[in-house]
């Protein structure tokens, strides 16, 4: 015989294919009908995903008044998810909480955690309405206690005053569906069990309540979690994440001593995966990636000094203020020794991590292990080159694309007299261009019958009576395909090499046991079976027997790197795929252990093997010059880990410091002032620099010293134009030293300096060991920090952020207040069809004067007889452009929608007028619109998350999901038909 337990999984899908949930109101059993809308939620770092209901059949069931939020309660719902949401939204009950807990971890959402409803019932300790609307209310969806029937049945739903009521819940051979006590728990040892996706997902809400509202992430003590709260102060003052138990002291079990409080614990493992594999042989392990794991976000800068390796803005400012005024010398491009400079120097410690700045391969590296071998006078001589691409243009700022033209894409397309196409005579039309015409314009589109009309003439046509004629053609993207000036590189321009230079790195053993290796992922061999694996959570159990019976002797931290070893023994319980293995990185405090893991795909991550290569360590151990990529694939991503930290300095005094330059063969960014030493000698004299920079930066003096380089770079302004100088001067690590040294004579005593400074020259070793490196050793250098910074606005991909932007369009949100077009005393009579005077009411207050509907911008062009629309693709981008640009000037838009195939306006499509009050990215980066929605009395507020206009890819049409052509006005999809300018904007 079936059971509840059997039907759940059933009985949530019938939720979520039909979205009909039943609810008992004065003796009737009724039931809502729901529209759905997917929303992530985010604060603090924290994001979580869920699915907002609103219903045109009950919204009096909370109170839109916003509290301050100091608490959450948990509770569970002692029923099933439809009958859980209907009784939660039963009109005019307002007995609810803002979320459901579905067993599939699904979390709907009924009402904004800002508002309230009474959620803890009469006689609650500490009060019912004050702890209710300060406590945001979570209620999991769950059968709760059970009793026990014919020693074998489990019943739920039980009225202890109702002989023989309740329903079947399972049996007791579901050792999966419920929890026996060992004690029971206010006269009850039966309880339903929650399913992994449940804790998991009330984990995730319980961060993202916790930062948005500022609420401790904290517990009630063990000792007083399944007790009541002793006296209305303490109800009152607590603060963090209680239990409905907390504050009652009958009549409630939730949620009592059959949750598992530990599964809330930041990054805490479930116990058993969601659907555990059938027992029998272990999965074969998955196949290795192809190359090694990389943290590339295009671009990056070496070090973390604070603020992590992105190339933001602030990072930027950082690493400028760290290379020119935290630290004495190596600066760009002045050394303090007169000669050229061609990179920065970063300090930080020995050992620091350094890291790739892009991504590219390791071409060639010197990383002895021997410190005889590694150091020299003036400290390590180690060093990493990597060679990157960048564009063909290089990082050259792009211009904004001019349209020189077009070609036909469509099979036909009309060339007419004038632009548009309504109520024009035949003769307008005059001749039909095919595929593959060529057009040539003659002066910017206008705007015509709600689309773009370009100005053209016929450069190219299949037909030769159209060669010459001028005219206008729709400029709409499904007809033509823009031309523009210069054009795009050829198919297969190459893209231009340029390298990266990290000098003074450390010495390492290079041996396999060497733990410092074992994040090097360069170093590592390629191929081969998985041998190694990563945590992805925290607190992953590690077992001194593959049982998951056994209690585990330690646990594992997120983000450790385990080596698979030979195993003293083989079995298990055939639950997971268990691995014997040694925490070889990580994990500090578990370094060297063995034990056996689950190795189940949601805990941890199938990595290539991360033994070094040996033969490479064999040929970097000797000291010389080696190209990793003989013996490795030697790629590295953006951020990647390259090497460590060593030292730099004279013998008396070394500090710990990086070199870190980039040079390149073509000018990478031609628009900089440009700085180019005739002589092949690397040495800069005084007089060739005065000439060279600005005669002003320096004084008369024709020496320039260390003092007057450091007050240079840390009192004059001009300074900062150094930053975006190209400079070409023959490399430093090539230099002829012999000539070099030979103009320093008389500037101060060179005696020995040839051969202190020989063995940190690497170019000529490099060379002849076959290395790829410019044709010659004249080669552009640039300031690293602003190369990044400018690389990563340019270059596809890129993570630089120039200043006051960002990859996408910032947030808006402006402050408009709302009300309802059934609301008298705003100047409008008010009523069924007083939509667009409500929203042109709403944007007036705002400070935003709607034009006349001549000025409209036409999105939609016809539709269909459910009100959905064909649109024009270039209007709608039109009209965004507009939002945007009137948003960022502080004023709200107001659009016309469809939601029927109606007739009421004078595009004879909108049915409905909304008004547009900000913008919002969600996580996916995905741009939508928020809107005030006049047809509603209580919600049509752009805080309902259900007032939201996404973007429909491939069309661009502006749309909000929702029934179609059916039901109440506010509950139905819209899609924009015009976007009406203000008069602010005319111009």
């Amino acid at each position: 015989m079936a059971t509840i337990y059997s039907e759940l999984t059933a009985h949530e899908q019938d939720f979520a294919t039909n979205k009909k949930a039943p609810y008992s109101k004065d003796g009737e059993i009724k039931n809502n009908e729901y529209t759905f809308a997917n929303d992530t939620l985010e604060s603090g770092g924290n994001s979580v995903s869920v699915v907002t209901l609103t219903t045109d059949d009950s919204s009096n069931y909370y109170y839109e008044t916003e509290t301050t939020k100091s608490l959450v309660v948990l509770h569970y719902t002692a029923g099933r998810l439809k009958g859980d949401v209907g009784a939660l939204t039963t009109d005019g009950n307002h007995v609810s909480v803002s979320y459901v807990v579905a067993r599939d971890g699904t979390i709907y959402r009924l009402f904004d955690d800002k508002y309230w409803s009474y959620h803890l019932g009469s006689g609650a300790v500490g009060g019912n309405e004050l702890n209710s609307k300060r406590g945001v209310g979570i209620e999991i969806s769950n059968a709760g206690w059970l009793e026990l029937r014919n020693e074998t049945e489990l019943w739920a739903f039980v009225n202890p005053d109702v002989a023989g009521s309740g329903k079947h819940y399972c049996n007791t051979t579901d050792t999966d569906a419920y929890v026996k006590l060992d004690t029971p728990f206010r006269e009850k040892e039966y309880f339903a069990t929650y399913t992994d996706a449940q804790y998991t997902s009330t984990r995730s809400l319980l961060k993202y309540l916790a930062a948005q509202h500022s609420i401790p992430y904290e517990f009630l003590d063990e000792t007083k979690r399944y007790e009541l709260f002793a006296t209305n102060t303490e109800a009152k003052d607590f603060k963090g994440i209680a239990s409905h138990i907390n504050f009652r002291s009958s009549g409630k079990w939730d949620i009592g001593q059959a949750f598992k409080w530990e599964k809330l614990t930041e990054d805490a493992p479930a116990d058993t995966p969601a659907a555990p594999p059938a027992a029998g042989p272990a999965p074969a392990p998955a196949a290795p990636p192809a190359a090694p794991v990389s943290n590339s976000t295009a671009f990056a800068l070496p070090i973390d000094l604070g603020k992590g390796l992105a190339v933001t803005e602030e990072n930027r400012d950082l690493f400028y203020e760290h290379t020119e005024l935290s630290n004495h010398g190596g600066y760009y491009p002045l050394g303090t020794n007169t000669v050229w400079h061609g990179g920065v120097h970063l300090h930080a410690n020995v050992g620091k991590a350094v890291h790739a700045c892009a991504d590219g391969v390791i071409v060639a590296a010197r990383l002895p292990s021997d410190a005889m071998l590694a150091n020299g006078e003036y400290g390590s001589r180690a060093f990493i080159l990597v060679q990157h691409q960048a564009p063909p243009g290089g990082f050259e700022p792009q211009k904004p694309k001019t349209v020189t033209g077009y070609t036909i894409s469509s099979p036909t397309l009309n060339l007419r007299q004038t632009p548009g196409s309504s109520n024009k005579p035949a003769d307008d039309v005059i001749g039909q261009l095919i595929a593959g015409d060529q057009l040539e314009a003659t002066g910017e589109p206008v705007q015509v019958d709600g689309g773009l009309w370009a100005p053209v003439v016929v450069s190219n046509a299949a037909d030769p009576i159209l060669t010459g004629a001028e005219g206008y053609v729709s400029a709409h993207e499904r007809y033509v395909t823009p031309l523009y000036a210069g054009g795009p590189p050829a198919a297969g321009t190459p893209g231009l090499a340029y390298y990266s230079l990290y000098v003074h790195l450390s010495t390492q053993a290079l041996e396999v046991g060497n733990a410092g290796l074992a994040d090097i992922a360069w170093l590592r061999a390629d191929g081969g079976v998985v041998t190694a694996f990563k945590t992805l959570v925290n607190k992953l159990p590690l077992r001194e027997k593959p049982l998951e019976s056994q209690t585990w002797f330690t646990t594992l931290a997120k983000g450790a790197e385990l080596r698979v070893v030979d195993a003293p023994e083989q079995g298990g319980d055939g639950k997971y795929n268990w691995r014997f293995i040694e925490v070889a990185s990580g994990d500090t405090a578990n370094a060297g252990k063995r034990g056996w893991i689950p190795a189940q795909p949601e805990w941890v991550q199938s990595i290539a093997n991360i033994m070094p290569n040996t033969a490479l360590l064999d040929a970097l151990r000797s000291g010389n010059i080696v190209k990793p990529a003989d013996f490795v694939k030697a790629h590295v991503g953006a951020g990647d880990k390259l090497w460590t930290m060593g030292e730099y300095g004279s013998p008396d005094y070394r500090s710990a410091m990086i070199h870190w330059e980039i040079f390149s063969q073509d000018n990478l960014v031609p628009s900089w002032r440009q700085a180019v030493d005739s002589e092949d000698d690397f040495n800069m004299d005084c007089q060739q620099i005065l000439g060279l920079v600005e005669q002003d930066f320096f004084g008369s003096d024709e020496v320039l010293t260390a003092d007057e380089i450091d007050r240079f770079y840390s009192t004059n302004p001009s300074s900062k134009l150094l930053r975006q100088w190209a400079c070409q001067f023959a490399s430093e690590w090539g230099v002829d030293l012999d000539t070099a040294i030979d103009k320093l004579k008389g500037r101060w005593f060179t005696g020995h300096l040839k051969e202190r400074i020989a063995p940190y020259l690497w170019w000529d070793e490099a060379a002849a060991a076959g290395v790829p490196l410019p044709a010659g050793k004249k080669v552009w250098h640039y300031n690293p920090i602003a190369l990044m910074d400018i690389a990563g606005r340019v270059a596809p991909g890129g993570g630089g952020l120039p200043s006051g932007e960002d990859s996408g369009p910032a947030d808006i949100h402006l402050s408009v207040t709302f009300w309802s077009q059934y609301e008298s005393g705003h100047g409008f009579e008010p009523g069924d069809t007083s939509c667009f005077k409500a929203a042109k009411s709403m944007a007036e207050a705002a400070g935003a004067t709607v034009a006349d509907p001549s000025h409209r911008i036409q999105v939609g062009l016809s539709e269909d007889e459910d009100g959905k629309l064909s649109i024009d693709s270039a209007a709608a981008e039109q009209g965004r452009k507009y939002i945007d640009r009137e948003l960022e000037a502080g004023r709200p838009v107001v659009v016309g929608v469809s939601h029927a195939d109606k007739s009421y306006n004078v595009d004879k499509l909108t049915d409905h007028f909304v008004l547009i009050t900000g913008r919002k990215r969600d996580t996916a980066g995905n741009t939508t619109y928020m809107y005030h929605d006049p047809a509603s009395g209580s919600k049509g507020a752009d805080t309902n998350s259900n007032n939201r206009f996404s973007i429909e890819s491939g069309t661009g049409k502006m749309y909000r999901d929702g029934k179609i052509a059916d039901g109440g006005v506010v509950s139905r999809r819209f899609e924009v038909a015009m976007v009406r300018r203000n008069e602010e904007a005319l111009a």
